[in-house]
């Protein structure tokens, strides 16, 4: 859904506000990685309240106030030939295909970590970009990132929500039966579950469909906590259901035959009808 055929526009000067003209398939968060933006900044510059686009719209893709030399690289740069750091260098230089995750895995850090020391709000990383790969001030001797012990574990935040509130929220109505259209503990069916829980998390969105879920939210290759999981062919073809993954290979869910619950997604059946791993715009 992602993909863009059409190529970007060229702006005959830096002062000039770029333009894009969506094509069907298109969606924000695909222009925004063609034009090494954020859909938030598209969606301010366009005056947007929703992620919906449609064909034919025509989408203001940069900022007037944005001169050439202070516009992030785009994708399609090739990032200079650095060799890897070693595990205990200070700072990465992002190449193509690289992600939060990747990063902090191969650097023995978390990621939420890397967007503290970076100030980093969201996932989203350039090629080039420079990355703090620890805190000076929390190093032990071998060089490593050692987290320092806090009484208490402050909430993590995705984007708007509470990931801590929505997992409270999903185990508090564990076991609520499936109601068609339903989404209150008294019963909910698989779009209206995710519909109460991430509204009790703090994520104010309306309630719509599986499907709308679906087109609300771009692919991730690695899960985390509070993130979707989408299902097709299981009653109907295409998109047919879904849940909130809750790590362990695991994703909490209301269930047609079983209300809300917890369940493997090694499970054959759930296996065999999965479709992805998303997260919302």
């Amino acid at each position: 859904m992602d993909t863009i055929s059409s190529k970007p526009s060229n702006s005959s000067s830096s002062s000039k506000t770029e333009t894009y003209t969506v094509k069907k398939g298109d969606s924000l968060s695909g222009i925004a990685s063609k034009y090494s933006v954020s859909f938030k900044d598209i969606m301010k510059w366009n005056d947007l309240s929703t992620t919906l686009i449609f064909p034919g719209n025509v989408l203001k893709v940069s900022d007037q106030k944005t001169s050439a030399d202070t516009k992030p690289p785009k994708k399609e740069d090739k990032p200079a030939n650095n060799p890897k750091p070693p595990k205990n260098a200070t700072t990465y230089v992002v190449k193509s295909g690289d992600t939060l995750s990747h990063i902090a895995k191969e650097h023995g850090v978390s990621v939420s970590n890397l967007k503290k020391w970076n100030n980093i709000s969201s996932h989203i990383i350039h090629i080039g970009q420079k990355i703090t790969l620890k805190d000076n001030g929390n190093k032990d001797n071998s060089g490593s990132v050692e987290e320092k012990p806090t009484t208490s574990k402050p909430p993590e935040v995705h984007d708007g929500f509470d990931v801590d509130k929505l997992l409270k929220a999903a185990n508090s109505v564990m076991g609520a039966p499936y109601v068609w259209a339903g989404q209150s503990p008294s019963g909910f069916d698989c779009s209206g579950f995710i519909h109460f829980t991430y509204d009790e998390a703090g994520m104010n969105t309306s309630r719509t469909s599986t499907d709308g879920y679906f087109n609300r939210s771009h692919y991730i290759d690695e899960p985390q906590v509070g993130d979707l999981v989408f299902f097709k062919g299981t009653y109907r073809a295409g998109i047919s259901h879904m849940g909130i993954y809750v790590g362990n290979n695991e994703f909490i869910h209301a269930g047609s035959s079983t209300g809300v619950t917890k369940t493997s997604l090694d499970n054959p059946y759930w296996k065999q009808h999965f479709d992805s791993f998303k997260r919302f715009y």
